[in-house]
């Protein structure tokens, strides 16, 4: 009997059985790469941003605004606001009013109530008349303005007519008023087509990745996906959604069933987007240890809940239909309006804690994870941040583009980014064997490791 036969390690080797769920230590591009290529998807990624905006800073504004000002006659209580040359290109058409007062010494926040009645015309018939009534229109003055804070009256998206008479009753007092400003603000009409090829070249990006990215993958149990492909495969497909795939079938014409598309879509993408960072980051403190069903739970229940009321909020926020937003009673739109501020403050707790915890209890080999993950994520922040704080208060650059391209373009960039880092790894290229008599450098070893 040949003991070197029965016992070598060959046999044991083969012999041995590694639990399925670990049978692949690196399955993702992001677990072989190293700082050197991520520098160079994330400043690809800054060219891309800087040439979009670019584009966006020469393309038309989102929407154009004027104001008119209407003076009250004595014990006057009706005003009229007509407005002519609407097309179906607009997309968008809103009426405010903000009120002007003598008196500045003191602060108002009252109610008033008013009737209007939205009369509609196409090449000078009427196309359609709606009536509304609200309770408690709002009066907002600071101590030492004279201007209300605009308050809506009328808006729609679904323009089938060329133009619009808003007449307007008011059955509260309004003689310590002296005039009411009236502005009017509407969709540009070369707006959709800068949107038809942002949505169409991003929405047909995600597809093609999703389909690469399921072909690769499609020979491996979706059991032993690691965790992040999961939930990249869905992100990608959320994100196509969102995108708006059929958005060229409503450049010439809004339909409500577009409006019900892309409430939802937009809705179901924001919030899972959320989830998909908040599980990212969490995930990070479970290395080679399996995820139970309490890591899961919470998170589930807590973002179909924060789905519901991000649904509810699209419906009935001012971008929408006066018709929807009139047929929800106000103290439903006040519990919908606070319930998604406190949803959104109890995430972000939540998402900062996650952070913290990643941070400090990660594994080390998960510490280029948890670098890439923070730097992709700081980047697309940023990019918001510029918007809102920037883009959006400051007049000149209103007149722009800006704020949907670099909001349009770092959404869909975060995940096409997601999908580059969680990309199944190639094995079948990677059958190097060094010999253990050749000088094996500690960066030969450790990918993630700049050379």
């Amino acid at each position: 009997m040949n003991l070197t036969d029965d016992y070598s390690s060959d046999r044991f080797l083969i012999d041995l059985q590694i639990e399925e769920s670990l049978s692949r230590e690196t399955l993702m591009s992001i677990d072989s790469s190293n700082r050197r290529e991520d520098c160079i998807t994330l400043t690809f990624c800054f060219l891309l941003l800087f040439f979009t905006s670019i584009v966006g800073f020469y393309g038309p504004p989102v929407q154009r605004s004027f104001k008119i000002l209407y003076r009250f006659l004595q014990n006057e209580n009706t005003a009229s606001f007509p407005f002519h040359g609407l097309n179906q290109l607009n997309h968008f058409v809103q009426l405010k009013l903000s009120f002007l007062r003598i008196n500045t010494t003191e602060s108002i926040s009252n109610t008033i109530i008013l009737n209007s009645t939205v009369t509609l015309y196409q090449k000078n018939t009427v196309f359609s008349i709606e009536k509304f009534e609200k309770e408690e229109f709002p009066l907002y003055f600071e101590k030492g303005d004279n201007l209300s804070r605009p308050e809506i009256v009328f808006t729609d998206r679904l323009i089938k007519y060329d133009s619009t008479m808003v007449n307007v009753q008011f059955l509260s007092k309004t003689h310590q008023f002296i005039g009411c400003f009236a502005i009017w603000t509407f969709g540009d009409p070369e707006q959709p087509i800068i949107q038809m090829w942002f949505r169409g070249i991003y929405s047909i990006a995600c597809l093609v990745s999703l389909f690469l990215f399921l072909m690769r993958l499609k020979k491996t149990p979706f059991k032993i996906w690691h965790l992040e492909q999961k939930l990249t495969a869905f992100l990608l497909l959320l994100a196509f959604f969102a995108d708006d795939p059929f958005y060229f079938m409503q450049t010439l014409e809004v339909t409500k069933a577009g409006v019900f598309y892309d409430v939802i879509s937009s809705a179901l993408f924001r919030t899972y987007l959320q989830f998909f960072v908040l599980a990212l980051f969490d995930s990070l403190r479970y290395k080679n240890r399996k995820i139970d069903s309490c890591f899961f739970a919470p998170k589930l229940l807590f973002f179909i809940f924060f789905a519901l009321i991000e649904i509810l909020h699209g419906f009935i926020d001012d971008s929408q239909t006066t018709l929807i937003m009139f047929m929800v009673p106000s103290i439903v739109r006040h519990i919908v309006s606070i319930l998604q501020r406190i949803l959104g403050i109890i995430y972000l707790i939540w998402m900062i804690i996650a952070i913290i915890r990643a941070g400090t209890f990660i594994d080390i080999t998960e510490k280029y994870k948890f670098s890439v993950y923070s730097s992709v994520s700081i980047m697309s922040i940023s990019v918001v941040m510029i918007v809102d704080l920037i883009i959006l208060p400051y007049k000149l650059l209103q007149n722009t583009s800006l704020s949907f391209v670099l909001n349009f373009t770092a959404q869909n960039l975060f995940v096409l980014l997601m999908a580059i880092f969680h990309w199944p790894y190639e094995t079948l290229m990677d059958q190097q064997y060094h010999d253990t008599s050749q000088g094996v450098t500690e960066n030969d070893f450790f990918m993630n490791v700049d050379d």
